[in-house]
C-alpha cells in the first residue's frame, strides 16, 4: 500500500510499493473553494434539551481528547472514569451552564446535573464489566433516592457489591454538577484514627516454686482504636445564602485489621463495605439567609460542619495467638506453661472511607460528592519508627526501640526475646532511661518506681527474700499511632473526585503523636485553598501562587468569577467557562518559557492528581492522568468547541492561514483589547490594523504559520501558542514582569485570542491512501455541510463526481485507478 502526503507546495509525493499510482504524474487534492456566503441559524450541536447538548458533546470532547466513547466508560474491572474524563464532563455541563440562566429560581441560579447510567456485560471468559453507558439529566424527583433513602452506592472493591443497576450510583464516579456562582459546598472531611497498642510481659516459675528459675514469659497485647470525625461545607461568598437548603451527609467508615502473616482478619466483620455505622443520613436545614457569608475577620461564621463525632472501633481488646482473633479484654495472660511464645504478629490496618453529601436547595441537587479512600497503616512497622533495630543489639529506651521485632543472631525462633522485649526488660532493671509516661506500669500496691524497679530487679538475683512466683514487667511501653485522613477543596467548585482534596505535599500517614489533628482545622479556611495570591492566611508560600499557567490571574477569591450567561450570542466569552481545575477558566494563553518537567511536577501537585493511566491516545505504557488535564489541552478543545457551537457558516470565517502579516492585520482590525495604563488598571483601546502593536502581532502570526509543518497552522488552535497574542501582547507593558504577575488580569492576557478564535476556520485536509488499484482519500470539512468531490486532468476544467457530507468532521472518497489513467487532480469544494 501506498501513501501520498502534501508537500510544501500543496502536492503529494508517493511511498512504498505502488506500482499502479507510480504511473501517475500527479494527484492534487485542492482544499476548500468558497461559493457563497450564508448565515447558520443554529449552532451543530443544540440547546433544546439539556441532556441533548451534554450526551452531543460530551461525547466528541472524549473522543477528541481521549479515544472514549460516553456510552462504553469502564469502571470495573478497570477503572477508566479518572479526573481528565471528569474534567471533560465537567467542561460539558459548564458550557450548556454558560447558555442560559434557569428561571426555576432567582441568583444563585440552579445549576444541571447529571447522572451515570450503568450497563454490565460478561466477558467470554466469564468475566464481569460494569460501564457508564450514558448519562441522564438529574430533576427533582431523583433527589429522594440520591440523597435520603438507605441504599448506598455500590463499592467496587467489595466483590459481593458488583450488582449494579442502571439507576444505581458508585462510589468514586459523581454526579457532573455545573459550575454555577454562588452556591455553598462541599469542603472537608476531617478525621483522625487513633491506634493505641501497648505490651505486657508475665513471669512464671514452675509450680508453686519462688526459688526456681523462670521457665515461662507470656505477653499480652492490648489494642484499641478510635476516631475523631468531622465534616465541612463552605459559604465561599461574600453574602449570605438567600433560600432554605439542606445539608445531607452519610459518612460510611469501615475498619479492618489483619495479620498481614496469616491473611485473617481480626476483628468482625471481614466485609468492610457491608459496616454501615449510619442507618440514615445526618440532615441539617438551614433557614434562608443564616448561612452567613464569608468574611476574612470572621471567617467561622461563613462555615458549617454538620457532623463530627467520635467513633471507637475496637476498645479494651486484646490479642489470642491460639485463635489468631481480639477478644475483650479480661486481665487473663494467654499461658503457654513451662515454655515461652513471644511471637510478634504482623497486623496491618485498613480503613475504608467513604462519604455522600449533598446539599438540596427547594428539592434539587445543587452538591453532591460520593468519595471512598483506602487508607493503610502496618502497624508493626509503624511502632518500631525511630527505634535502634539493627544488629548488633543496642539497649534502646526509646519508644520505637521497645517495638522492635528483630532477634539476636537473625533468630527466628519464639521463644527466643525480641530486641523489643529484651528493651523492655532492661528498662524495667533500671539498665535503660525510658520515659515513664510512655508505659501502663502496674506497680504493687505502695511501692514508688525505684521500689518497683529494685523488686523486678531482685527476682532474677539469688537469695532475693521477695521473689514471687508470678511477676510482671513494671515498664510496660504502649505507643499512640494516628492515620490521619484529611480531604480539603482547593477551588470550591472543584471537589468532586478524590485528587481535587488530596494535598500530595501532605501525605503524611503514621506518626507518633498527633503533630496536626484535622478536625481542629474545621471552620476555617483550608490549607489548601489557594485562588490567586495565595491562601489569605498568608501562609502559602507554593510555587504556584502567582502562576498564570495553572489558574487565572487576579481571581482572588469566589466572588471574582464572571462566568457567562449567553455563550452562543457571543462566543468571544468561551474563556470565560469554567474548565475543571482549579481556580482557571479555558486557557486560551501561550505557554510562556516554563521548564516543563517542573511546572509538571507543580501541575500534578496543585491538581492532586498523581493517577497513572494506560495512555488514552494508544501509546505504548502508562502516562500521567494529569497530562490530559494540563491547561494547554483547552487549545484544541476550544477549537472544537467553537466549530460545534458557532452559528456562523464557515464560508464566512476567514482561514487560519492568512497568506501574509497585512493579512493578519486586516483581520485584527476593530478588535478590542486592554492595556494597562497603572498598576491594577486596565483600559480598553479599539485596535487599528496599521498600528505598530498590530504589525507586531500580525508578524508574530505569520512567523509562527512559517513554523509549522508544512509552513500551515492545522488548526486554528494553533495560533494560541503565539505569545504576542497573550502574554506578550504588545499592549501590555511587561517591563517589571513579577510586578506585573501579581497584578495580572485574565481578561487582557486573552482578548485577543478570545475575539480571533471565533473567526477562523480550518482549511480542508486530506489523507491520500494508494493500494489495490483504488484512490482513497480522506478530507476534512464542517460537519452538516454539502462538499463535491471534482476531478481535473488540467487544473481548469472540473467535473464533479460525489457529493458527501462529513460526519465527526470528515468524509471519505474512493476512485478505482487503471493502468491507462490520465493524471488527475481532485479537490473539496463547499457547496453553496
Amino acid at each position: 500500500m501506498a501513501k501520498a502526503r502534501w508537500d510544501s507546495g500543496g502536492r503529494f509525493g508517493l511511498r512504498g510499493p505502488a506500482p499502479l499510482a507510480c504511473r501517475l504524474a500527479a494527484i492534487v487534492i485542492c482544499w476548500l473553494t468558497i461559493t457563497g456566503t450564508h448565515a447558520r441559524a443554529r449552532p451543530l450541536v443544540g440547546t433544546d434539551t439539556p441532556i441533548g447538548f451534554f450526551t452531543n458533546v460530551a461525547s466528541r470532547l472524549l473522543q477528541s481528547q481521549l479515544g472514549l466513547s460516553l456510552n462504553h466508560i469502564q469502571v470495573y474491572p478497570t477503572n477508566q472514569y479518572t479526573p481528565s474524563v471528569h474534567r471533560l464532563l465537567q467542561v460539558t455541563v459548564n458550557l450548556y451552564d454558560a447558555t442560559t440562566n434557569r428561571a426555576t429560581t432567582g441568583y444563585p441560579y440552579l445549576p444541571s446535573v447529571f447522572r451515570p447510567i450503568f450497563a454490565n456485560q460478561m466477558t467470554p471468559g466469564g468475566g464481569q464489566v460494569i460501564y457508564i453507558g450514558g448519562y441522564a439529566e438529574v430533576t427533582d424527583a431523583d433527589t429522594p433516592s440520591l440523597v435520603f433513602n438507605s441504599a448506598p452506592p455500590h463499592d467496587l472493591s467489595d466483590p459481593s457489591d458488583r450488582t449494579v443497576k442502571p439507576l444505581d450510583m458508585v462510589y468514586g464516579v459523581p454526579l457532573v454538577i455545573g459550575a454555577k456562582k454562588g452556591f455553598p459546598n462541599f469542603n472537608k472531611l476531617a478525621m483522625q484514627t487513633q491506634v493505641q497498642v501497648a505490651r505486657k510481659l508475665q513471669f512464671h516459675r514452675p509450680g508453686n516454686s519462688t526459688t526456681a528459675d523462670v521457665n515461662e514469659i507470656d505477653q499480652m497485647f492490648i489494642v484499641g482504636i478510635s476516631n475523631a470525625l468531622g465534616v465541612e461545607a463552605w459559604n465561599s461568598y461574600a453574602t449570605a445564602y438567600p433560600r432554605d437548603i439542606q445539608i445531607a451527609v452519610w459518612p460510611d467508615i469501615s475498619l479492618l485489621v489483619t495479620n498481614l502473616e496469616t491473611q485473617t482478619w481480626l476483628n468482625a466483620p471481614p466485609l468492610m463495605s457491608r459496616w454501615r455505622r449510619w442507618p440514615s443520613p445526618v440532615i441539617t436545614n438551614i433557614a434562608a439567609n443564616t448561612w452567613a457569608g464569608y468574611n476574612q475577620t470572621y471567617p467561622p461564621y461563613s462555615f458549617q460542619v454538620p457532623l463530627l463525632t467520635n467513633l471507637v472501633f475496637l476498645s479494651n481488646v486484646t490479642y489470642r495467638a491460639a485463635s489468631d482473633q481480639f477478644v475483650p479484654l479480661t486481665g487473663d495472660f494467654e499461658r503457654t506453661p513451662g515454655s515461652t511464645n513471644l511471637h510478634v504478629p504482623h497486623w496491618q490496618l485498613t480503613m475504608k472511607v467513604r462519604l455522600r453529601f449533598a446539599l438540596v436547595d427547594t428539592g434539587r441537587i445543587v452538591d453532591y460528592v460520593n468519595l471512598t479512600a483506602d487508607n493503610q497503616l502496618d502497624i508493626a512497622s509503624a511502632l518500631t519508627v525511630g527505634g535502634v533495630c539493627g544488629y548488633p543489639y543496642t539497649p534502646d529506651g526509646s519508644i520505637g526501640g521497645m517495638w522492635c521485632t528483630n532477634r539476636m543472631n537473625g533468630a527466628t525462633a519464639d521463644y527466643l526475646p525480641t530486641f523489643g522485649i529484651l528493651n523492655q526488660i532492661e528498662a524495667s532493671m533500671g539498665h535503660t532511661a525510658v520515659d515513664w509516661n510512655t508505659s501502663t506500669h502496674e506497680f504493687p500496691p505502695g511501692m514508688s518506681l525505684s521500689d518497683v524497679i529494685a523488686f523486678f530487679k531482685g527476682q532474677f538475683q539469688p537469695g532475693y527474700l521477695r521473689c514471687s512466683n508470678t511477676f510482671s514487667t513494671p515498664y510496660q511501653p504502649f505507643r499512640n499511632l494516628y492515620l490521619v485522613t484529611s480531604w480539603q477543596a482547593n477551588d470550591p467548585l472543584v471537589h468532586y473526585m478524590l485528587s481535587d482534596l488530596t494535598d500530595l505535599s501532605r501525605t503524611v500517614l503514621s506518626f507518633d503523636r498527633a503533630i496536626l489533628d484535622p478536625t481542629a482545622e474545621l471552620g476555617q479556611v483550608n490549607d489548601r485553598y489557594e485562588p490567586w495570591g495565595g491562601n489569605p492566611s498568608g501562609s502559602s508560600g507554593t510555587p504556584t501562587r502567582f502562576d498564570l499557567t495553572v489558574k487565572d490571574p487576579s481571581l482572588r477569591g469566589s466572588d471574582y468569577w464572571n462566568f457567562p450567561t449567553n455563550l452562543l450570542s457571543d462566543l468571544t466569552s468561551l474563556g470565560r467557562v469554567h474548565r475543571g481545575t482549579p481556580w482557571q477558566t479555558m486557557y486560551l494563553k501561550s505557554f510562556g518559557a516554563n521548564n516543563y518537567m517542573r511546572w509538571f511536577a507543580n501541575w500534578m501537585y496543585w491538581t492532586g492528581n498523581n493517577q497513572l493511566v494506560t495512555n488514552w491516545s494508544g501509546g505504548h505504557g502508562p502516562t500521567w492522568d494529569a497530562f490530559y488535564t494540563q491547561p494547554t489541552n483547552d487549545w484544541r478543545l476550544a477549537s472544537l468547541i467553537l466549530s460545534l457551537l458557532n452559528t456562523n457558516d464557515p464560508r464566512s470565517l476567514a482561514s487560519v492561514n492568512q497568506p501574509n502579516a497585512p493579512a493578519w492585520s486586516t483581520l485584527l482590525d476593530g478588535m478590542t483589547v486592554l492595556t494597562n495604563s497603572a498598576p491594577g488598571q486596565f483600559d480598553p483601546v479599539i485596535v487599528s490594523s496599521n498600528s505598530p502593536q498590530a504589525a507586531i502581532v500580525a508578524a508574530a502570526l505569520d512567523t509562527a504559520r512559517a513554523s509549522q509543518p508544512g509552513q500551515r497552522f492545522h488548526d486554528p488552535a494553533d495560533i494560541l501558542a503565539t505569545p504576542e497574542l497573550s502574554l506578550a501582547s504588545p499592549w501590555l507593558d511587561t517591563n517589571g514582569v513579577a510586578t506585573l504577575l501579581s497584578i495580572m488580569n485574565d481578561e487582557a492576557c486573552e482578548a485577543l485570542p478570545s475575539q480571533l478564535l471565533p473567526l477562523l476556520r480550518p482549511d480542508s485536509t486530506s489523507t491520500v491512501t494508494l493500494g489495490g488499484g483504488t484512490l482513497q482519500v480522506q478530507f476534512t470539512g464542517t460537519d452538516g455541510y454539502a462538499y463535491a468531490v471534482q476531478t481535473s486532468s488540467n487544473l481548469l476544467d472540473w467535473t464533479t463526481i460525489s457529493t458527501n457530507y462529513p460526519g465527526n468532521g470528515s468524509f471519505n472518497f474512493m476512485d478505482a485507478l487503471t493502468p491507462d489513467s490520465r493524471r488527475r487532480f481532485y479537490r473539496s469544494v463547499l457547496q453553496p
